[in-house]
């Protein structure tokens, strides 16, 4: 590749670049040529290093809580001016005035789409409409830091420095912009909390007042001295942009929308979409406005998520945010010279900036204890909300290009996006547990749950195709009057095109439901009819990114109190006995819910499509229900919700146990014994219970006798984990999801001879760690699985009994 030889000179506090128009200089190494004379080899250098760089910092500091801008900052500063490049001969070879200015060239296209992407990602109703909290809040954050910072920065300037930088430096004070809370949340993993959502919330409602406060500020910036002609001019022409984008663009953008195949946007709509981030960008600079103005409301206007704002984010999410947005805070740090900073600018700068950090800390808990939230609470929602980032940086590009702040001032303003990100997210993650929010401390088990008290469930839902065996397993959990079942129903939308989560209640008056909820709501209205008196549901919508999910889950389990959540397996089976898809984000979900659940959880393999999904009230036939127990308190957990579906009349249960031989003496085998006559004294006349046992003595064994049991069973309920025993030696090798344990990977797996769907439990687990995994637990807590049930005194006669026992 040839290109012109360019060479650059300084004059003053200017760069002139001369560019050579007929001497040619090769880059090619067969030609003598050297890349870094060359502008796209030179830009391919500058952009490796400069990640190469970026990627060691974030590994180095992740350890350390630190979140990507503080790497993405100090990786630009280490190959600036401030250390590698102080020495001319560094700078002038790899990042020339010349190649400077390419890679800022590009990396200012990309940040046009990046403004796109935030106006496309954030919720207008929340900026427009928050919640009371919220509002207030957010009012009290942007009054007092705008007005507070640069009251101080006038009365320090006076005295100290000439000129407005300072003033600048102060008023950026009060951005609490939206884009970059969302992304702090989402590092820290606490989007979907509820302090998370209250803080997203109030930056939002924020932005609003930061949005109009800096459009009319630089539109009067450069007419402060014009006649009123021009004043007007420079106020009215954002508005025409913005005109022209909502009764322009968006209509036209809508209209191809309409037309294409399906509705859903094709390569025509996504590319004619980005034609028009380009030309508003245009417009605004036309206008006398930012080039990111016009993008920006773009954003706003195009309907977020499916289908058409989930695909332009997919489009260009992963190119933006990971390529051209590092890039450009990389070159913010390239042009920041330590070097250039003087004693009287730090020292304001610093008072101005901690001033600053005091006043969002007390303008955001002060109303958070008046609304009553903890202390705790408040001061770390203060610290969200004093967070900097993406907005901060092109703001302070913006007024250093237009020299409203000095090399000076800018150095300084940079370094201190960085020195406070480096500081408060360590202390978010210090102060503030999620977790904590549904630890709990008390028991919520099956086994635990009074006979006559309320059975309260969470199930938990991805999609239709599992509600008929989920309505079937609500069925059979036996609704009566003196036992009556709540039911939280909980539909998960993974959150696509958006940066808020949504969390609503499917009462059919939300614009927001999924085309699906219809479906799911009805059925389990169906459900609640059936049993009307004694059965409750209540049906809520979370759309929220998966890697959080679990949150809204393990919150709405402690809120709801409830005994038992049901998790979809990540597996979905073919009307062939084949898998049709899995989905590991699901299993993720899955096992982060084990892990944090403040009660119990059970796992539901869903076959419902192999054995057709009659349900339960209006099936002829009964509703046939295995419980395999091999011993420790997963396995009691699902004993105990197995003897409860004993009580319906439509179930039909067998109770499966499996004995090592040789081990007569156990005192664990005892124990299990004595709990299981119990239960079964309090089934005496229940023609619908059948009782077996089966020696095994290795894990062959045991795999062939439950082949050979479990194919004539519509549900089968199992424990996850199981200690460790003769009988399973063997079987955990070949496991694909450990999350089910041993049996329960046996009986999940699609080569298993089965056409029944399994429950897989996991009694809770208390304060996140686990129990002591023997049976000795179960000893200690006989009289409460005994659900309050009176023992008859006879014992000499049950409804069915079969025991087979493998001879030696």
């Amino acid at each position: 590749m040839a290109e012109f030889s360019t060479m650059s000179i300084t004059m003053g506090n200017r760069s002139y670049i001369c560019q050579d128009t007929k001497k040619k200089v090769y880059g090619n190494i067969w030609y003598q040529g050297n890349p870094l004379n060359v502008p796209y080899s030179l830009f391919l250098i500058e952009f490796s290093v400069i990640s190469s760089f970026s990627l060691f910092f974030e590994f180095l500091l992740k350890p350390m809580g630190q979140p990507k801008i503080v790497p993405q900052i100090l990786s630009g500063v280490i190959v600036g001016p401030s250390v590698l490049g102080h020495h001319g001969k560094f700078t002038d070879g790899l990042f020339p005035v010349a190649g400077l200015n390419l890679l800022k060239n590009i990396a200012v296209s990309g940040v046009m789409f990046f403004l796109f992407l935030l106006g496309l990602k954030m919720d207008l109703a929340m900026m427009i409409r928050p919640g009371r909290k919220a509002m207030i809040i957010g009012f009290t954050l942007f009054l007092f830091s705008t007005t507070l910072p640069i009251g101080l920065s006038l009365w320090l300037t006076k005295p100290v420095l000439k000129g407005n930088s300072l003033f600048f430096v102060a008023a950026s004070q009060h951005l609490t912009a939206s884009p970059v809370i969302a992304t702090l949340l989402n590092e820290l993993k606490i989007l979907n909390t509820n302090l998370g959502r209250l803080a997203l919330s109030a930056s939002m409602f924020a932005d609003t007042f930061s949005i109009v406060m800096n459009m009319v500020a630089f539109s009067m910036n450069f007419v402060m001295n014009s006649d009123t002609v021009t004043m007007v001019g420079a106020l009215l022409s954002p508005v025409a942009v913005m005109a022209i984008v909502v009764f322009i663009f968006r209509p036209t953008l809508m209209w191809m929308l309409k037309n294409s195949p399906n509705g859903k946007p094709n390569a025509r709509c996504i590319f004619y979409a980005f034609v028009f981030v380009l030309v508003s960008g245009l417009l605004s600079e036309i206008a006398g406005q930012h080039y990111g103005l016009g993008p920006l409301v773009l954003g706003f206007v195009i309907p977020d998520g499916p289908p058409f704002g989930a695909a332009l984010v997919s489009k260009l999410d992963t190119l933006i945010t990971n390529f051209f947005f590092p890039m450009f805070v990389a070159i913010l740090g390239i042009e920041t010279d330590v070097f250039q900073i003087q004693f009287d600018a730090f020292w304001t700068v610093t008072i101005v900036v901690v001033f600053s950090s005091i006043v969002k800390i007390l303008a955001v808990m002060l109303p958070g204890i008046y609304c009553e939230m903890p202390t705790q609470d408040a001061l770390v929602l203060a610290l969200i909300l004093n967070a900097k980032g993406s907005i901060d940086l092109m703001m302070y590009s913006l007024w250093k290009d237009t020299k409203l702040l000095t090399e000076e001032y800018f150095v300084l303003a940079v370094l201190s996006v960085m020195v406070v990100m480096a500081i408060i997210t360590p202390l978010i993650k210090l102060l503030y547990d999620p977790e904590s929010q549904y630890i709990s401390n008390s028991r919520s088990t099956i086994q635990h749950c009074k006979r006559h008290s309320e059975f309260r469930i969470l199930v938990c839902i991805h999609n239709q195709d599992s509600i008929p065996t989920i309505v079937n397993l609500l069925d059979a959990s036996y609704a009566a009057k003196d036992s009556p079942v709540f039911v939280t129903a909980l539909l998960l939308v993974e959150l696509e095109g958006r940066t808020a989560p949504r969390f609503f209640l499917n009462d059919g008056t939300s614009k927001t439901s999924t085309p699906t909820t219809g479906p799911i709501v009805n059925a389990l209205s169906i459900y609640e009819e059936h049993n009307e008196g004694n059965a409750i549901v209540q049906s809520f919508t979370s759309i929220s990114h998966i890697q959080t999910m679990y949150d809204q889950i393990c919150q709405m389990a402690s809120d709801k109190r409830s005994t038992i959540v049901i998790m979809p397996f990540h597996k979905q089976w073919a009307i062939d006995g084949g898998v049709e898809f899995v989905n590991p984000s699901i299993q993720t979900l899955n096992i982060n819910v084990l892990e944090k659940a403040p009660c119990s959880v059970g796992i539901l393999v869903d076959r419902g499509i192999l054995s057709g999904s009659f349900s339960v009230l209006t099936r002829r036939s009964l509703f046939h229900v295995a419980a395999v127990f091999i011993g420790g308190p997963d396995d009691v957990e699902s004993l105990s919700y197995a003897f409860r579906m004993a009580r319906h009349e439509s179930v039909h249960l067998a109770v499966i146990r499996f004995l090592q031989f040789g081990d007569e003496n156990s005192k664990d085998r005892k124990h299990g014994s004595d709990l299981i006559d119990e239960y079964m004294r309090s089934n005496i006349g229940n023609k619908r219970f059948e009782y077996i046992e089966e020696v095994v003595k290795n894990g062959p064994n045991l795999s062939e006798c439950l082949m050979a049991l479990v194919d004539c069973y519509d549900l089968i309920l199992v424990g996850s984990y199981h200690q460790e025993s003769a009988m399973l030696v063997g079987l955990g090798a070949w496991s694909e999801c450990p999350e089910l344990g041993v049996i329960g990977d046996m009986l999940a797996s699609p080569d298993f001879p089965t056409t029944a769907s399994v429950l897989v439990v996991q009694q809770q687990r208390i304060r996140r760690k686990l129990m002591m995994h023997s049976v000795q637990a179960v000893v200690n807590n006989v009289e409460a699985v005994l659900h309050d049930v009176r023992v008859p005194q006879r014992s000499d006669s049950y409804s069915r009994l079969s025991i087979s026992v493998e001879k030696n």
